[in-house]
């Protein structure tokens, strides 16, 4: 949604880490901490690239409200979040694999962002538990690779390893179970 290094380079790249990390090995037994890192940086996002504001302190506030909300509605209302945060997980994937290879990804990345969104909604809800480890392997390799600024060349390479890192220790740390 944002290039790594726009908004406060530090504390988002030390958030992107921290939180990457636990969602890539944890993100399955974790919903409502997927669902809170998905709110914040969906509100991030949209308020660094929509709203013009050139703050820090409000930016990482918006995103720590949507963060927030998505938190108290993965507790209390779970099936509605399941399907939230599917759409904020598969908007959130959608625009980062376009930004990867498209020349001039701004004019579309709202469109990107809707479908990918709803593609990740039915995903989760249909298929939540495996799509959970998928969505939640991605989002965390998403995130550490964002944290650590790394070349474009090497980031793909670093991303697709973390991936299956991620997926390997979910699916070996608890087999879904068949609803």
């Amino acid at each position: 949604m944002f290039e790594p290094g726009q908004v406060a380079a530090p504390a988002i790249q030390g958030f992107n880490l921290l939180v990457g990390i636990i969602i890539l090995v944890a993100g399955r037994r974790l919903f409502w901490l997927v669902v809170g890192a998905a709110g914040f940086l969906t509100g991030l996002g949209l308020a660094f690239n929509y709203l013009n504001i050139e703050s820090t302190a409000v930016l990482l506030l918006i995103g720590l409200v949507a963060g927030i909300i998505g938190i108290v509605v993965a507790l209390f209302l779970q099936k509605v979040a399941i399907i939230i945060a599917g759409f904020f997980m598969g908007g959130y994937f959608a625009v980062g694999l376009f930004d990867a290879v498209a020349a001039n990804p701004a004019e579309w990345q709202w469109l990107i962002y809707i479908v990918g969104g709803i593609v990740g909604a039915i995903l989760v809800s249909t298929l939540f538990e495996y799509a959970l480890i998928v969505l939640s392997a991605v989002i965390g390799a998403s995130l550490i690779t964002e944290g650590l600024n790394l070349s474009s060349s090497i980031t793909a390479i670093v991303w697709l390893v973390l991936v299956v890192v991620g997926l390997v220790i979910q699916a070996r740390t608890s087999s879904p179970s068949k609803k």
